[in-house]
């Protein structure tokens, strides 16, 4: 699933075969609509969106099937980007912020912190304590990969074990920043200095 602008139209949603073939059209929503995720069970897309917000600074996150239906808003407040465990029962997720702004060592307003929900409890859990880049979770197994700047002021790879919190940095870049980290559950790809990387 992917989003893409057509003249003329909103930012949707989209779906079609890895191998190639006809895009099929998911959302229909006005403003924007953004993919993120998929549920762990494969039969639905998540995406984000302001369209039913007056100030589009912090979207929310929606379900859609991947056969198509109305847009089912998470019970959350907001949120930006997310990874589920395995059974889809929690999830982490960026609350707020700009996973990608462009300022070295940035402490405002626009970074990115993660929260733990259980939807099952409806409970809510800060991960992150960091003040700083906290972005792009990934719930891999027992651990949260996840980008941050913490210890150099240049974003790179991390992971934390969510059983002790333990955190250990994955890469040791000092140039340019990670960005962009997406996994399928073994390999995470990430972009640094214009190159696609893996980190298996």
């Amino acid at each position: 699933a992917r989003c893409t602008q057509r003249p003329g139209w909103h930012n949707g949603v989209y779906v079609m075969p890895a191998e190639g073939g006809e895009p099929v059209r998911l959302t229909y929503t006005p403003g924007s609509a953004q993919s993120i995720a998929w549920s762990p069970d494969g039969k639905r897309i998540v995406f984000r969106s302001s369209y039913e917000n007056f100030i589009s600074r912090d979207p929310n996150l929606y379900f859609v099937n991947k056969e198509g239906s109305a847009p089912e808003r998470f019970p959350i407040d907001r949120g930006g980007l997310c990874s589920f465990n395995q059974d889809g029962s929690k999830m982490l997720y960026c609350r707020k912020g700009n996973e990608e702004y462009y300022w070295k060592r940035y402490k405002g307003g626009q970074y990115q912190d993660i929260w733990m929900y259980d939807f099952k409890l409806k409970q809510f859990t800060p991960i992150s304590d960091y003040v700083g880049k906290n972005s792009y979770p990934m719930w891999i197994g027992n651990n949260m990969y996840f980008v941050s700047d913490r210890t150099n002021g240049i974003a790179n790879l991390y992971v934390e074990d969510l059983t002790n919190k333990a955190i250990k940095q994955v890469t040791s870049f000092t140039d340019f920043d990670v960005m962009w980290a997406e996994n399928d559950g073994e390999q995470i790809v990430f972009i640094q200095s214009g190159y696609l990387n893996i980190y298996d």
